[in-house]
């Protein structure tokens, strides 16, 4: 193998039996402040060693005695030429700067060894497919994603089951933040810009994966950069990817709203001297609101997952906005079906709202069955692949303007103006439904009453 060398280099023969020697004799009880570290026998290189590993954990997990004689016994099942390594093992010299060595040390040195195994063992192979002729362009970023992951894998290790009374303290430690912020005044999750959306859903939530869908003219793209604005003000940086619009029309709109000129007179540049005076120093404050935009179109959700942990790590991003889901390149898994694909977007970005621990705010459209009934109301059934975009979302908002479909009253209230955030789903509250106004333009929102 190409890199065997430089895995070699990588390795402490000499570590590894000096902690195998330990783990032998020190007997069963020391063992146990060592398992958690030793819960992989990855960690030595030379296959014996390992063998060895594995013989001793598997005596400890089944709570047996650890001595020369019950480790001899089950090496001798293995092979008996590892029987004899372990007689080998016992009886050996060892050197004074390896001995001088706590079992912690032991373990440690062989974890940065082994940590530099992996990374020599994941570049190499990312080398090799980048540099591959006949590996496809659009798995750059699969490949690009799967060396990230293997990475994080290697610097923090895989997860392990956590106990109940790790889990219960990590509750009660959230709920007293939570009353402790409440108590102080403050919204324990980012503020959304609308008094009764924070009331029903305490702001936006860390690890949430938020569904705000409706048809094509309801008002989504504007209601998410009234999200994205009002979460900068208060100092939360957003990531805005944006697949259908370009960036400046998206600050068009936010322009307008701030700097409250018709938008009819902005677009014509039909402005006089205090308008333009405005807009500027609209333009000015908003500028200085921590809101990245992505307006790269034709991205799949490899992309999406890859630049927003990029982003977090480079401008601590609290908040993630998407428009809109079926925008996402899906061509990366032919074999699948719509359906398929749309699930595999939507499972990734609530994974990826749980690893980040911050929301993310995903735009959908509805289905075009809508617009034949005779009630325009909208409903999860016409949520577009709905089974898996509803089981991986934790709420579900859509947005309704009866005036839209000319409706002059709804629930017995003038619709003029007038926009419904109807909530189909909330997995941790009760469902409200919240009328809210908005101008001509949908450039500002505001609650009613």
């Amino acid at each position: 193998m190409k890199n065997s060398t430089d895995l070699l280099s990588s390795s402490s023969p000499e570590i590894e039996k000096a902690l195998l020697r330990n783990l032998i004799t020190i007997g069963t009880g020391a063992i146990d402040s060592l398992a958690g570290a030793l819960r992989t026998s990855d960690l030595f290189y030379k296959p014996e060693n390992r063998t060895l590993c594995e013989i001793i954990m598997k005596l400890h997990r089944s709570n047996k005695t650890i001595d020369i004689f019950t480790i001899g016994e089950e090496a001798a099942k293995a092979d008996e030429t590892l029987h004899d390594y372990v007689l080998n093992l016992i009886t050996e010299n060892t050197t004074a700067a390896v001995s001088a060595h706590t079992n912690a040390d032991y373990i440690n040195l062989l974890q940065q060894k082994y940590v530099k195994r992996r990374s020599i063992q994941a570049f190499y192979e990312l080398q090799k497919h980048l540099f591959d002729p006949l590996a496809a362009e659009y798995e750059a970023y699969y490949v690009l994603e799967k060396a990230y992951q293997q990475m994080s894998e290697i610097i923090t290790g895989r997860k392990t089951a956590n106990p109940m009374s790790e889990v219960i303290q990590k509750s009660i430690g959230k709920l007293m933040e939570r009353i402790e912020t409440r108590a102080s005044g403050k919204l324990p999750g980012i503020n959304t810009g609308l008094h009764k959306l924070n009331t029903m859903l305490s702001g936006w939530q860390a690890g949430e994966l938020y569904i705000i869908a409706s048809r094509p003219g309801m008002g989504k793209t504007a209601l998410t950069l009234h999200f994205a604005e009002h979460a900068a003000r208060y100092r939360h940086p957003v990531l805005f990817f944006s697949l259908e619009m370009a960036d400046y029309k998206l600050t068009d709109r936010l322009i307008i709203g701030e700097s409250g000129i018709e938008s009819r007179k902005y677009h014509q540049a039909n402005v006089n001297h205090l308008e333009r005076d405005n807009i500027i120093n609209s333009a000015a404050y908003l500028s200085k609101l921590p809101v990245y935009f992505d307006e790269q179109s034709g991205i799949d959700i490899d992309y999406l997952v890859s630049a927003s942990r990029v982003a977090r790590r480079k401008h601590d991003i609290e908040l993630i906005i998407i428009d809109y889901l079926q925008l996402i390149d899906m061509k990366e898994r032919p074999v699948q079906t719509r359906d398929q694909a749309i699930g595999n977007v939507t499972r990734k970005l609530k994974q990826l709202s749980k690893e980040l621990e911050i929301p993310i705010i995903l735009n959908s459209q509805l289905n075009r069955s809508l617009e034949a009934r005779a009630s325009k109301e909208p409903t999860l059934a016409d949520l577009r692949e709905s089974g898996n975009i509803e089981q991986d979302a934790d709420v579900v908002l859509m947005l309704f303007r009866p005036a839209y479909y000319d409706m002059e009253t709804y629930n017995s209230k003038t619709t003029r103006n007038k926009l419904y955030i109807l909530t189909k789903k909330y997995r941790n509250g009760d469902r409200l439904d919240i009328e809210i106004e908005h101008n001509d333009t949908l450039t500002k929102f505001s609650d009613n009453g």
